[in-house]
């Protein structure tokens, strides 16, 4: 071990194996129960949970591990809210959470999309590991103004304000007539501003749920 003296402050450097960094890194992530019934499960944990709705996550780069409480927001409000059958698109879909998710409960067809090339990678990995590779459609990029209008019965977006003002037109275009919007990444904060541009989109709102900082919106088109 080597020691370093700073004044009134010390600092110890001890070096340890590659193996040890792996397995503390581990213990930070442990299945989260975001509801009764959801569980997100590191892939390395092989528990069962029996009645549960389980989805196996390979935690990396890209948002969505279920730690964060924007996450945990979206999940609850699709949870409510989606209809079997229902027609979803995950606009940032990082590691691909809420589109397994939405097909776990039941949508007809998931489309995810990011622009983030680890966040494809990962959400690719995480279909997998969930043995539904060939039932959700994950691509790289972003709903453009050229894609088929009102396709999808639910849009759910856990970005940034400034991107989901600015992607705002794109998806609206994307969703049926009384079809839904859930928006997560906003802060307490910026909620009147929020709901000032729904107001102005003439959106209905619906449901407004907070978790400390952190605000999501479901709003109907």
């Amino acid at each position: 071990m080597l020691e370093f003296h700073t004044g009134e402050s010390k600092v110890n450097v001890k070096k340890i194996k590659d193996e040890d960094w792996i397995g503390e890194w581990k213990k930070g992530f442990k299945p989260i129960f975001v509801t009764d019934d959801i569980v997100i499960v590191p892939n390395w944990d092989e528990s069962a949970f029996l009645d549960k709705i389980v989805i196996r996550i390979k935690p990396g780069m890209a948002f969505g591990t279920g730690a964060h409480l924007t996450t945990r927001l979206c999940i609850c409000a699709i949870r409510r809210f989606l209809k079997p059958q229902d027609r979803v698109v995950d606009v940032g879909c990082g590691s691909g959470i809420l589109s397994i998710l939405s097909l776990k409960l039941g949508a007809s067809f998931v489309l995810g999309l990011d622009i983030d090339q680890d966040a494809i990678e990962n959400a690719c990995e995480n279909l997998a590991l969930n043995q539904i590779e060939d039932l959700i459609e994950i691509k790289q990029g972003t709903l453009s103004a050229d894609i088929p209008k009102e396709l999808f019965d639910l849009a759910v977006a856990n970005l940034n304000k400034r991107e989901i003002f600015e992607s705002y037109e794109n998806i609206k275009i994307s969703v049926k007539d009384e079809g839904l919007f859930i928006f997560s990444g906003i802060v307490n904060e910026e909620e009147t501003e929020v709901r000032n541009f729904f107001k102005k989109k003439n959106l209905d709102l619906v449901e407004i749920s907070c978790q400390e900082e952190w605000v999501c919106f479901v709003a109907k088109k």
